[in-house]
């Protein structure tokens, strides 16, 4: 910034002069984004009224009566989730670009295009435990033709862990090449055996490496351990980073501006899909055709021999697999 003034106005600032101007900019820039929160309740209100059957909700202090959240859950959005959508939920964070230390916490599902289906969202004053679990229990209220009993399901609910983050953390321990294929190798296998197979191999490399790798608790980030029912093999939080990537821009500006520019842009992105759609033919939608034709491609290199009606051995190089259709 110094630098910035001497170059483009040939200005010299002291210290003391410098800060008491960039105070006096954030001061300018945070009171309107103050008075946005004031104008919440009305907003609340307005969305209500446009969408009857949503969940909306919003939270104060009781005391102090300051902001505390602000929950968006579109009765379109959470019918198109339930009835299109995978039964998987992936759930993040992220700090919003305001200067004011609050946080736009979101839901999002998979479609049948395996593409982000936002879910429902929420701003809330800080990230913690009493704040998801706000969001969670409106979330789970909002869904609840998908979990009618919350308290018994909830514990059964498979859990799974963004195996890039852990890796990330992994990665700071131990280094090289060798060690990232093993990890990558041991988190993308689809059945036991091979996952077996691999954390031998990062066993015998690095048995530090191996440890922290099996304290992390691979059920939770390995494809070798995600159960089927959910039709969704995802070993990351790629959906959600791609809502907020997609939101990027509206999370730069004042509470009230963001809301309302999360909806409009949410509104323009489900007409894209929609039009993307309407001129399909093929009853498979268009990234799982590319998907099966690529397997099928690769499957020339298979030689299945039935052993039952349902059952075959599968013939791969020097590999045999059982198929039980």
């Amino acid at each position: 910034m110094w630098s910035y003034a001497r170059e483009s106005f040939s200005l010299t600032l002291d210290e003391k002069e410098f800060w008491r101007t960039i105070w006096k900019a954030h001061s300018h820039i945070k009171e309107p984004m103050k008075q946005q929160y004031d104008m919440l309740r009305s907003y609340l209100e307005e969305l209500k009224r446009v969408s009857e059957y949503g969940t909306l909700e919003w939270k104060s202090n009781p005391a102090t009566k300051i902001f505390e959240s602000f929950y968006v859950g579109f009765d379109e959005l959470r019918r198109g989730f339930l009835a299109r959508c995978k039964r998987v939920v992936g759930l993040d964070g992220c700090f919003l670009k305001t200067g004011l230390k609050v946080m736009l916490l979101c839901a999002v599902g998979q479609d049948g295009n395996n593409q982000m289906f936002p879910i429902a969202w929420a701003v809330v004053d800080a990230e913690s435990e009493a704040s998801w679990s706000w969001f969670l229990t409106l979330l789970f209220s909002d869904l609840r033709g998908l979990i009618n009993a919350v308290s018994r399901l909830s514990p059964l609910a498979e859990q799974r862990y963004c195996a890039a983050h852990i890796y990330a953390n992994w990665e700071n321990l131990y280094k090289g090449g060798a060690l990232k294929n093993l990890f990558w190798r041991a988190v993308r296998c689809t059945f036991e055996a091979d996952f077996d197979l691999t954390i031998a191999d990062l066993k015998m490399v690095c048995p530090k490496g191996y440890e922290d790798f099996i304290r992390q608790g691979p059920k939770h980030f390995c494809r070798a351990f995600i159960r089927t029912g959910t039709n969704c093999d995802l070993v990351d939080n790629n959906l959600c980073e791609t809502f907020s990537e997609y939101f990027w821009l509206p999370r730069e500006r004042p509470i009230l501006e963001m809301l309302e520019g999360v909806r409009i842009k949410l509104m323009e992105w489900m007409v894209e899909k929609s039009r993307l759609m309407v001129d399909q033919t093929d009853l498979i939608c268009p990234s799982i055709r590319m998907k099966l034709d690529k397997t099928k491609l690769e499957s020339r290199y298979c030689i299945p021999r039935a052993a039952t009606r349902s059952k075959f051995e599968v013939e791969v190089d020097d590999d045999r697999f059982v198929v039980d259709l």
